[in-house]
């Protein structure tokens, strides 16, 4: 982490060339420290005919090499948020991440409003959902320039111990807290099929055990977030993957921790008897599909299927008070699509023809198709025939 928060500051100050002044801090510092620890015969594993081609110092830059990308890969699967952070800092747009921020500010305000009215809810459970919200952590594309980085970093990975010595200690002492902290929770709660680390994946995620929504910046860029795309597009395609997450960090089995890692059950019987009923919903839903084939992705990926449905629906919600604030009309003047038809195009990210996946998931193809044929907003915006798939 320090070495991270210096290549970083290493940056801030550059004149002149910036991926020189990137090079050299990080030659000088890493490369070094890497080369002690490279293994006898390393070169082999990038490139067997490097000795014959080039001799000793191309055999001493391979192993260079090797060693450089084993450490990325162990570092990136370890502490994703940290690795990314410092190279996201050169070559995400400020203005992407400024946009999500502001959005992501919205939305908390919209879940507030939405989760008083909420049918299925008494006293009580309201009460520990506003809780649970105000203290709801993001990460938008990288950490926050102004809470301090190695500080911020600090919050976001507390159980990790101070990283000195070679690239072997530093990842034995990174495995060694992995292995206490899913100890730990084990000692708690049980055995459990349940994330315990941080997911190094490019989607966003939500983290139960540090109460944190991760918007990683690889989101940020297109075809998911654009700064030349519409308006409309962006706050649809960035709001449906927020909303996913929030929504599951209020679901009764996956969001049960306090920001300090610990286990409390804030649900009251009530409110998760009358939940459950909206979840039957849910689960016949995606059942009774056509696109599903023999697969009950309904009974197998409960979970994201609430969240990828509720959090399309929370996403239209925030697009139509947009629209009220600006007084405006439906139509975009950057399209020739309407707002609600350029709403729904956000789903194109999710095309696919892969019919092939974890059953923990739907798939991908039914991501949007799924929420939208059971929105009436849509069967009107693209004017769907009544009984048709769509409407």
């Amino acid at each position: 982490m320090r070495q991270g928060v210096r290549l970083e500051q290493a940056l801030a100050a550059a004149r002149g060339d910036p991926r020189r002044q990137q090079r050299r801090h990080h030659g000088s510092v890493r490369l070094r420290q890497l080369a002690r620890g490279a293994p006898p015969g390393a070169h082999d594993v990038v490139s067997p005919s490097t000795d014959a081609v080039h001799g000793w110092q191309g055999r001493r830059q391979s192993s260079l090499g090797y060693m450089t990308g084993r450490c990325y890969t162990d570092v990136d699967a370890a502490l994703p948020v940290a690795f990314t952070h410092v190279f996201n800092r050169r070559w995400l747009a400020a203005r992407s991440v400024r946009n999500a921020t502001a959005s992501l500010c919205r939305f908390r305000s919209v879940a507030r409003a939405t989760i008083a009215p909420l049918p299925w809810t008494d006293g009580d459970m309201r009460r520990g959902a506003l809780e649970k919200l105000a203290i709801l952590r993001a990460v938008v594309g990288f950490l926050d320039q102004g809470s301090g980085n190695e500080g911020a970093l600090r919050r976001l990975y507390p159980r990790v111990p101070e990283l000195s010595g070679s690239p072997l200690n530093m990842s034995l002492a990174l495995h060694e807290t992995e292995l206490n902290v899913s100890k730990g929770f084990l000692r708690l709660h049980g055995p459990t099929s349940q994330e315990v680390g941080f997911p190094p994946v490019v989607n966003a995620s939500y983290v139960p055990v540090y109460h944190v929504v991760v918007i990683p910046a690889a989101i940020l860029y297109p075809r998911c977030y654009g700064a030349c795309y519409p308006s409309t597009f962006n706050l649809a395609s960035l709001g449906h993957d927020v909303w996913h997450e929030i929504t599951h960090a209020f679901h009764p089995d996956e969001a049960l921790f306090s920001r300090d890692g610990l286990r409390r059950d804030w649900w009251t019987p009530a409110s998760s008897k009358k939940f459950s009923r909206q979840l039957a919903c849910v689960r016949r839903m995606y059942n009774e599909t056509l696109c599903t084939g023999a697969v009950r992705y309904g009974a197998h990926a409960l979970p994201e299927n609430r969240a990828v449905s509720g959090g399309l629906l929370k996403a239209y919600r925030e697009y139509l008070e947009s629209v009220a604030l600006q007084h405006s009309g439906a139509a975009l003047q950057e399209t020739t699509f309407t707002g609600e038809q350029c709403f729904a195009g956000s789903c194109f990210k999710w095309c696919s023809n892969d019919d092939e996946g974890p059953i923990c998931y739907s798939l991908p193809g039914e991501w949007c198709i799924e929420p939208l044929m059971n929105m009436s907003d849509f069967a009107q915006a693209f004017h769907c025939s009544l009984r048709s798939a769509m409407n």
